[in-house]
């Protein structure tokens, strides 16, 4: 049997669907993820920081540089994938209404297909450009993961998987617009 990836979002969701893995086992492999790229920043900042050392002898070792941004990071991002959970459930459940078509509640969807874009946690240990690329190629590797479970699994088409994009890129709009507006006021009357 060879390993097909473009089956491989197919294959997790069926995994899910057969209650094999259970939400709590998918959050707790997110956390382990955040805590491997928490421990590949710190190893990063050891390893830079002996490479300085060599270089001129009075380098300061600054262990937890970056580390604070890269937990809030992962934090925030499985806070995402929470809310696009509870939107698309929302969403399709109201499409299936208004056609008449069964519903297919898929669960977890977006938690499960994230995974590619968390584990890249690992690449947080190498140098500025490189990490970013990897980390924005697991994004591609989760959204094509995301979009390929949703047509399906779920049975939608490509324009009401488009439609709900749309409503997500407009529901965290608006929530950045109402906490920019908050600050704003904060800023005035505060600061």
């Amino acid at each position: 049997m060879t390993f097909n990836a473009l089956r491989a979002p197919a294959n997790i969701c069926h995994v899910i669907a057969e209650k094999k893995v259970s939400y709590r086992d998918l959050v707790v492999f997110h956390v382990i993820l955040w805590a491997i790229a928490l421990v590949s920043r710190i190893s990063y900042n050891i390893i830079g920081f002996i490479f300085r050392y060599i270089q001129d002898n009075e380098a300061g070792l600054y262990l937890f540089k970056g580390a604070l941004p890269i937990v809030v990071f992962y934090a925030a991002l499985f806070i995402i994938y929470y809310q696009l959970e509870l939107l698309h459930l929302v969403f399709f459940k109201e499409i299936r209404k208004k056609t008449k078509l069964p519903i297919v509640n898929r669960r977890n969807i977006f938690v499960a297909a994230l995974l590619p874009f968390s584990s890249t946690a690992i690449f947080w240990i190498l140098p500025f450009p490189v990490n970013i690329v990897m980390t924005l190629a697991g994004l591609g590797i989760s959204v094509y993961a995301v979009y390929s479970l949703l047509i399906s699994e779920c049975g939608h088409n490509g324009k009401s998987v488009l439609d709900f994009l749309l409503l997500g890129a407009f529901y965290f709009s608006l929530i950045g617009l109402v906490l920019a507006f908050a600050y704003n006021i904060f800023r005035m009357i505060f600061l």
